[in-house]
Formats: C-alpha cells, structure tokens, sequence
C-alpha cells in the first residue's frame, strides 16, 4: 500500500484478526484486515503526499479517521 510495515506490525495485525487462535488469518479475515489498513492508508495519504510516513493531527482529527474506517 506504499508504506513499510515491521514485522510487530504484521503480527499485531495478526493477532488482532486471528478470531480462532491459530496465529493466522482465514480469507476472511486478511482481506476484513486489508480493507481497514488501505482505508487508513488512505486517510494518511490525504494528509502525507510525500509519503514520508508521518502527519499531524489533532485528537478530531484521529477520531475521525478512527469512525470512518472502521471494519
């Protein structure tokens, strides 16, 4: 989605996805997962054109972002 991710990420995402406990993710759940990262992905972009992986916002601002790309 053009940013780098670490693997703590990866796995965070994992864990948070992994409603059966196997330390993986169905079909279902990785595209549930891909959905929220590219709407959040995004949302960053509006705000970092440069893609330098880092914005500024404001708390309203994250809770927006937050309700609007809820999965």
């Amino acid at each position: 989605m053009g940013y780098n991710l670490s693997p703590q990420f990866a796995q965070m995402v994992t864990y948070k996805f992994d409603v059966q406990g196997r330390q993986a993710l169905t079909q279902d759940t990785f595209i549930q997962s891909c959905v929220m990262l590219k709407g959040l992905t995004d949302a960053l972009k509006q705000r970092d054109p440069q893609m330098q992986g880092r914005i500024q916002l404001n708390y309203e601002d994250f809770m927006t972002m937050a309700v609007f790309n809820k999965v």
